[in-house]
């Protein structure tokens, strides 16, 4: 069965990360864009021809959307999401889920008492290289993971422009957390610090380092800036019996900016190059001499393909189930990043989760 959509918003994230996965997914129907500007309204009209292109949210619905997904700044996420669960509408809301934890508990509730899906657009949970740690992770070869580190290190940006997104905490924090969260399981605590640099708008973070305690004893330290010229991802996943690394390039967006969709060719769409695979060490085997860097095994990426998140979203609507990403996980991640906030605002360890239940009670 095919699910009816609508975009509200077309601008970057809009043209970019959303409308050309949504193309590509078998089983979903672009039937509307809602965008006010008019060179983005011609522009949504020349690259998504068959879709309606409207100015509000009755448009979208006079062409049949059944579901939206809203990408839109931030600070709109919130009144976007409500108005839409009240019309009975599925969503997929853009990261981060709101700009505070409280909110997103409120959307959360407001989308299960109208009995619609509600996900959050976890995107990174489709790249290469966490789809290649959590196959590792699954196929025991790594035995019991104790660490994870990533780093998500986007070069040089204005503060002021790093201030209109609501700093790096709020616009890459979702993406380092979820992702930490998606390999190692729930937080127990946090710990974090922010760079703070003065802008018109008051101070702001351009980067952030955040330590994860989880439930089963597993430690994350997360990472991302916009301050240091540094371009490039990092990631390391480490285990009693050696280690993940890889250092790889996000082929999917590189596409898209490049004006690839994966509509064009889905078969070949998000492999990376063979260069830029990682690397697993392990302990040499048993009765062998030990070395200090083990046995080094170069290992295939697994294909990266936002477009499967949509794919389960429509899957959700039309036969039920929680989505791509539950509701449940994406308000942790807002847990999550509310208490690096806190963290390092106070500084101090902040519990999250069963651990910050205990506390309350």
């Amino acid at each position: 069965m095919t699910a009816r959509i609508g975009l509200i918003g077309y601008g970057l994230g809009g043209r970019v990360f959303h409308a050309p996965f949504i193309r590509a997914a078998q089983n979903l129907d672009l039937v509307a864009v809602q965008v006010t500007n008019a060179e983005r309204a011609a522009q949504a009209r020349a690259e998504n021809p068959s879709a309606r292109i409207v100015a509000d949210l009755d448009g979208v619905q006079a062409a049949g959307a059944e579901a939206v997904v809203i990408s839109t700044p931030p600070a709109t996420h919130r009144d976007l999401t409500l108005e839409a669960v009240r019309r009975g509408l599925h969503v997929v809301v853009d990261k981060p889920f709101a700009l505070t934890y409280a909110d997103a508990q409120e959307m959360a509730r407001a989308a299960e008492e109208a009995g619609v899906l509600l996900t959050v657009f976890h995107n990174r949970r489709y790249d290469t290289d966490i789809r290649t740690a959590r196959a590792l992770m699954q196929s025991g070869r790594l035995g019991q993971v104790r660490r994870f580190e990533f780093a998500l290190d986007q070069g040089f940006s204005a503060p002021e422009r790093v201030a209109s997104k609501g700093g790096v905490l709020l616009d890459l924090g979702p993406h380092v957390i979820d992702c930490a969260l998606h390999l190692l399981g729930p937080a127990t605590s946090v710990h974090a610090q922010l760079q703070m640099r003065p802008t018109d708008q008051g101070p702001t973070d351009v980067a952030h380092a955040i330590a994860i305690e989880h439930e089963n004893g597993a430690q994350s330290l997360v990472s991302a800036t916009k301050a240091s010229g540094i371009v490039g991802r990092r990631l390391r996943l480490t285990s009693d019996e050696g280690c993940y690394i890889s250092d790889y390039t996000d082929v999917q967006a590189d596409a898209v900016q490049a004006g690839h969709w994966p509509e064009h060719d889905r078969d070949a769409w998000g492999f990376e190059q063979k260069a830029r695979w990682g690397t697993l060490r392990l302990r040499e085997d048993a009765g062998e001499p030990q070395t200090r860097e083990g046995r080094a095994e170069t290992i295939p990426s697994q294909k990266g393909d936002v477009t499967e998140l949509y794919e389960a979203f429509a899957d959700a609507i039309t036969s039920g189930g929680e989505g791509p990403v539950p509701v449940a996980e994406a308000l942790h991640t807002m847990e999550v990043l509310q208490a690096a906030r806190t963290s390092a605002e106070q500084v101090r360890v902040v519990p999250v989760g069963r651990a910050a239940q205990g506390e309350d009670a």
